[in-house]
């Protein structure tokens, strides 16, 4: 298996949004193609895909701000792909992108119930920081965005 990583690109986005949903990860008011479009419109390497062949197997999404704060969300992995590594290699992938850029950390947010994400972050050295609430709020409710 010849798994290749590189930049989303909008022609990546049905079997991306399909990845999203099998993995329970996709929310429709920011996943739609335009909002990723626009997404990597401003930073072609925010949203990095997983290749075996031509089949989307994996995901992960990063927010930067060049060397203040970083995020990196849907990380997501195709079932049947699984337990290969290749979480850790997207995972990898973002942290080496985001320590070129200055960052000094990466942080996420997990399902709290969710032992078997909490332990795939722990297995790559990610430790646990405090319980925070997602909140958020409409500013552009004429477009339903938020």
């Amino acid at each position: 298996m010849d798994i290749k990583i590189r930049p989303y690109q909008d022609t990546d986005y049905k079997q991306l949004r399909r990845l999203l949903v099998e993995s329970d990860l996709y929310y429709e008011k920011i996943d739609s193609k335009e909002r990723i479009s626009n997404k990597v419109g401003n930073d072609k390497n925010s949203v990095l895909v997983a290749f075996d062949g031509k089949k989307l197997i994996g995901s992960v999404f990063i927010l930067d701000d060049r060397g203040w704060l970083s995020f990196v969300f849907h990380l997501a992995v195709a079932q049947a792909y699984r337990g290969m590594g290749i979480g850790s290699r997207l995972l990898s992938e973002a942290e080496k992108l985001i320590k070129s850029r200055g960052g000094h950390e990466v942080y996420l947010l997990i399902d709290t119930e969710n032992i078997e994400v909490a332990e795939f972050y722990k297995k790559n050295g990610y430790k646990e920081s405090g319980l925070y609430r997602w909140m958020g709020k409409d500013i552009n409710p004429e477009t339903g965005n938020p």
